[in-house]
């Protein structure tokens, strides 16, 4: 993989805390969590931004049940890391979907035969409908 100026990085996950918050999303959150799912976030995010991370959730009323960060000096790109974390940390079969921002993450995942919406390029009707479909 590309090696990374390390200086870059560090800014741009000390900024981590000024992310706007995808409130359809947050919602989403509160629905599965009802409904008895399991609640995973995946971020690309560093370790380093888990604090401030965490603060955003609260400050947000974000519900998970778990949460995986990127270790320190870790670069390996997010569409070749999250899919990875998926498959050994929660099991692929047990993924209902996937929500991310992201369109080679988005690639990734549905070449893994998962159910994938992008949260940039869908609608609330969208995004809701996926939540009530199953139970």
């Amino acid at each position: 993989f590309p090696s990374h100026d390390k200086k870059d990085w560090e800014t741009y996950f000390s900024l981590c805390g000024l992310d706007e918050p995808i409130h359809d999303i947050i919602k989403l959150t509160h629905e599965y969590e009802s409904k008895g799912y399991e609640v995973w976030i995946m971020s690309g995010r560093s370790v380093s931004c888990e604090k401030d991370t965490l603060e955003s959730f609260e400050k947000h009323n974000v519900v998970f049940d778990k949460m995986k960060l990127r270790g320190e000096g870790n670069f390996i790109p997010d569409f070749v890391i999250k899919p990875a974390w998926a498959k050994k940390i929660i099991g692929l079969e047990r993924i209902e979907v996937v929500y991310d921002d992201n369109p080679k993450v988005i690639e990734a995942f549905r070449k893994k035969g998962l159910y994938v919406i992008d949260v940039k390029n869908n609608t609330q009707n969208e995004l809701n409908g996926k939540a009530k479909m199953k139970n």
